[in-house]
């Protein structure tokens, strides 16, 4: 009797455990998804340094579209100074991209790209390239994306040019809090017609939380370019610290 008594409680025991178990499961709150639309907003001072060496003005814009698997993605960003009347930096860039999931870590992409950078001798930039992106590391605090892919440069800088180019980039992000994060992205251009014009433009950016909505900013991009306009230096690099606001 004594030897069924102590069966019946383990038994009642081991459901008790199992039930809990189950119950802590189901409590588990499911991942949160991304918000469907995604609004940011930069305004800061930036440190010029190359073609152009001035303290001015940037001014960014990028809105996040997310219908299904789809993310389709528009920036914006301007660096504008003026001193004594006279414009001493214009670098404009915006650019149109949308990526499709085929697989939960892997999307193909396709982007468009304007840029004009008066200073660095580049009256304007059209590209337009395709291919693959894939997050080789997407933890709940770090992410890292690899892309690769192929498109068409039409650029005027000193004279018309229009060839083809293959691209390859990165980004890795590490998130100390929800809000506070530390980013860093680059990217190789280069030419199919001449294998010595290569572009590489970076950026590492931390962001730290002031509000809900509202971050401090600062970011230190580089720009180089192999083969620049004659008479033209090869780096450009900016350094911007000011505000973001993300709804």
């Amino acid at each position: 009797m004594r030897f069924n008594a102590l069966r019946q409680a383990a038994i009642v025991a081991a459901m008790g455990v199992c039930g809990s178990a189950g119950l802590a499961q189901q409590a588990a709150p499911p991942p949160r998804l991304p918000p469907r639309w995604r609004t940011q907003l930069d305004l800061g001072l930036t440190d010029t340094r190359g073609n152009s060496r001035l303290t001015s003005l940037s001014v960014g814009e990028k809105l996040e579209f997310r219908p299904g698997r789809w993310l389709v993605t528009q920036t914006l960003s301007w660096v504008v100074g003026r001193n004594d009347s006279v414009e001493t930096a214009n670098h404009l860039k915006a650019s149109l991209r949308g990526d499709y999931a085929i697989r939960p870590r892997l999307k193909v992409f396709g982007l468009a790209a304007f840029e004009r950078n008066t200073f660095a001798g580049l009256s304007r930039r059209f590209e337009e390239s395709v291919g693959l992106a894939w997050s080789a590391l997407a933890g709940p605090r770090s992410q890292f994306d690899i892309e690769a892919g192929a498109g068409l440069n039409q650029q005027r800088a000193g004279r018309s040019e229009t060839f083809a180019i293959s691209r390859l980039a990165s980004r890795f992000r590490h998130h100390f809090t929800a809000a506070a994060y530390v980013e860093q992205k680059a990217e190789l251009l280069s030419s199919l017609d001449n294998l010595d014009d290569e572009r590489v433009n970076a950026e590492t950016a931390l962001v730290a939380p002031l509000a809900r909505t509202v971050s401090l900013r600062l970011s230190y991009q580089v720009a180089f370019d192999n083969v620049p306009v004659p008479g033209k230096k090869r780096t450009d690099t900016v350094f911007a610290s000011g505000i973001q606001v993300v709804f």
